[in-house]
């Protein structure tokens, strides 16, 4: 598939070699996961030639409040900063576990931004499986803003070097039919998937 592509005109950006480097990740541990459990292990993750060290998910308040869990990190920014520091002075690279288009019920964006959530053509909002929470639509200039700057905080900011994208849901999006999406069709938003990560792609 690849190939036909390629034969079609299709330019493909060359991966570097640290896309292939083997991986950590503390999902091993976890939703409950510390910090100090992170640190504890990264001599040994260094040891056995791994090259990324990923802090799973549990990290966040919840999925649509993409900020640290004060629980695990009381000085917030600050501390996520400081784990991806002594990642890095580990030699090894910092990855963060991400579900975009996810938010949770009780979430800042399903109680203050409903607005980004994809509707059902009886309005009621579009639920995502196993993961208890809504889907937010892709095709909503907001909703792609929101994941460009997390993005840029993120890399940007916290200093992290990857993100791990994770979540069945961003396969695919159902048709919305939000009216403050204002969209030309329902299916804007099964087509505005690939739109979506090309923001956070640019963002990057």
């Amino acid at each position: 598939y690849r190939r036909y592509m390629v034969r079609q005109g299709v330019q493909l950006p060359v991966a570097p070699p640290s896309a292939f480097e083997p991986l950590w990740c503390a999902w091993g541990y976890g939703r409950d996961a510390t910090i100090e459990q992170v640190i504890a292990t990264l001599p040994i993750v260094k040891k056995l030639g791994f090259g990324w060290v990923t802090l799973d998910d549990g990290w966040q308040v919840a999925e649509g409040d993409w900020t640290p869990n004060p629980a695990k990190y009381p000085h917030g920014e600050a501390d996520m900063k400081a784990l991806v520091e002594r990642i890095h002075a580990a030699g090894l690279k910092a990855q963060l576990w991400w579900t975009p288009l996810a938010a949770d019920p009780g979430s800042p964006v399903e109680r203050t931004h409903p607005e980004q959530l994809l509707l059902k053509q009886d309005s009621a909002r579009s639920k995502i499986s196993w993961w208890n929470s809504y889907f937010m639509c892709p095709a909503y200039e907001p909703v792609r803003a929101d994941g460009a700057a997390f993005a840029r905080k993120a890399l940007g900011e916290w200093g992290f070097d990857g993100l791990k994208v994770d979540g069945q849901h961003l396969n695919g999006a159902p048709r919305c039919y939000n009216p403050a999406h204002h969209h030309a069709a329902p299916t804007d938003a099964v087509e505005g998937l690939s739109g979506f990560f090309k923001s956070v792609w640019d963002a990057s």
